[in-house]
């Protein structure tokens, strides 16, 4: 009789949370929902919208994410049910990352991303949308990181129409490369200052600005996060050639210069030869 009265108790409790979940999926549709769902269809390579604008995620890139936690209705929120016939708008990450969002905003690429300036930098550009990795992933990849951060910075520093479009110098990446922090970063050092150690990361600011940790007045500061005595560094100048790759320079054109006349002499031995040839037809 007691087993009968508990098997009984438990049939009404499983029917009580398969109707409770159904109440719950009525009220809020994408309360059921898991990324995994969401996956069955964005995980497929090549899925499209009509317009041709790809929705494909890389599900095992995503899975692996610091977001997989809050799965994707946490920044795509509303009724997700297919056919989606309602969207909300995508969160911003400021919305979650406050601070951090605020910093950008007082930057030069956020002010200008207000402005509504298409070719400035915003959180994605860096971070990535479906594939943020994990904080403590990062800690364990410092030398995958901090190269990571050197090449978004490179991308646009490097791109000749873009920093001739704003004015701005072409050569930052050069000039880093041949400094001694360049050298140390290729011989592959952990330590080495990169882009974001001295300028800053979120909250990038002109030289000129008296807050940049690049001014003239915090170099010093800045130069001490890493170098003991740092009034030494803070009067040397920075992001300028090399005298080595200056010498560099020099040994190529002269060796540009020996190769074409080279190359002109051998042209003019070519034509005589050819001349002699003939005549003695």
């Amino acid at each position: 009789m007691v087993k009968h009265e508990r098997q009984r108790h438990a049939v009404v409790a499983s029917v009580l949370a398969v109707a409770l979940g159904a109440i719950l999926s009525f009220v809020n549709p994408a309360a059921g929902q898991s990324s995994k769902e969401c996956l069955r269809c964005h995980g497929l390579r090549g899925l499209t919208k009509p317009t041709g604008e790809s929705v494909a995620i890389d599900s095992a890139a995503f899975m692996a994410s610091a977001h997989a936690e809050i799965g994707c209705t946490g920044c795509h929120e509303g009724n997700w049910s297919y056919p989606h016939v309602e969207r909300e708008k995508t969160l911003t990450c400021g919305e979650c990352h406050q601070d951090a969002y605020r910093r950008y905003l007082s930057g030069i690429h956020g002010r200008e991303a207000q402005k509504g300036n298409p070719d400035v930098p915003t959180c994605i550009t860096c971070h990535g949308i479906h594939d943020v990795v994990p904080m403590a992933e990062l800690a364990k990849r410092r030398k995958a990181m901090e190269t990571l951060l050197l090449d978004k910075c490179v991308d646009c520093h490097a791109n000749k129409q873009l920093m001739q479009k704003y004015g701005l110098p072409l050569d930052r990446y050069v000039t880093y490369e041949t400094s001694a922090h360049g050298r140390a970063d290729r011989f592959g050092s952990l330590a080495v200052a990169r882009c974001a150690t001295c300028h800053g990361a979120c909250a990038i600011l002109p030289p000129e600005d008296p807050e940049s940790p690049v001014n003239p007045k915090n170099l010093a500061k800045t130069c001490g996060k890493c170098h003991e005595h740092p009034e030494r560094f803070a009067k040397r100048r920075f992001h300028v050639i090399s005298a080595a790759a200056q010498t560099g320079k020099v040994y190529t054109k002269i060796l540009r210069a020996v190769m074409g006349v080279l190359v002109a002499l051998g042209a003019v031995g070519a034509v005589v030869f050819a001349i002699v040839a003939i005549r003695q037809e």
